[in-house]
């Protein structure tokens, strides 16, 4: 667990998921049924990366631990936490499409599961930006209607982003961190006045959120 763990030195916490999952892994040849088993197997993977400073070895990882996760889905297909799991670990991986389709599902199974609706606002605010950065090359290269593409699709993300965390904050008023993504993405789109209201709020909930 991470509480657990958080106070522990990386060698330590590296051991302990090591004999976690050596622990689950004999479950699940004991009970191949046994989905959360392969779900916490995924999840000590997935945590794994952030031990390692090698990108190969952290794609690897990412890799085993959604291979998994789908193991868990394989068994229970309509459980919404593994499949905001398997979203995360595909977000990571760099595979947003993938990712959004994952989340989507675990709302679907859950509509008031505040991660993977914080989890898709997460994803069409990176697309944001990824179509802000675009509008940016073009204009320097004075391609003006490609720029203006861009533009548009960056705005149409940011606003998705918008919905999505304002959902969340619906879900669990009080996710700080969604108030505070909410007020950054309001930023990308220049209302600097809702900005600082949501950015204000996340502070209020949770001081490590600041204006």
């Amino acid at each position: 667990k991470d509480e657990f763990l958080k106070d522990k030195p990386a060698t330590e916490r590296i051991t302990f998921l090591n004999e976690g999952v050596l622990e689950l892994k004999k479950a699940v040849s004991i009970y191949p049924l046994f989905a959360d088993a392969y779900n916490q197997i995924g999840m000590a993977y997935y945590k794994k990366k952030e031990f390692d400073t090698s990108r190969v070895i952290k794609s690897k990882l990412l890799d085993t631990a959604a291979f998994f996760y789908s193991k868990a889905l394989e068994i229970n297909p309509t459980n919404p936490t593994f499949h905001n799991n398997l979203g995360a670990t595909l977000f990571t991986h760099g595979d947003y499409t993938g990712a959004v389709k994952e989340f989507e599902t675990a709302v679907k199974y859950n509509p008031e599961y505040a991660d993977a609706l914080i989890n898709i606002a997460s994803v069409y605010g990176t697309f944001g930006e990824q179509f802000a950065a675009q509008a940016k090359f073009e204009t320097a290269n004075n391609n003006q209607e490609k720029a203006a593409k861009s533009t548009t699709q960056s705005r149409k993300n940011f606003e998705s982003a918008i919905m999505y965390f304002k959902k969340t904050i619906d879900s669990d008023p009080s996710f700080a961190k969604a108030y505070y993504f909410l007020g950054i993405t309001y930023r990308s789109i220049g209302d600097e006045e809702n900005s600082q209201k949501y950015i204000l709020l996340a502070s209020q909930l949770d001081p490590n959120y600041k204006l």
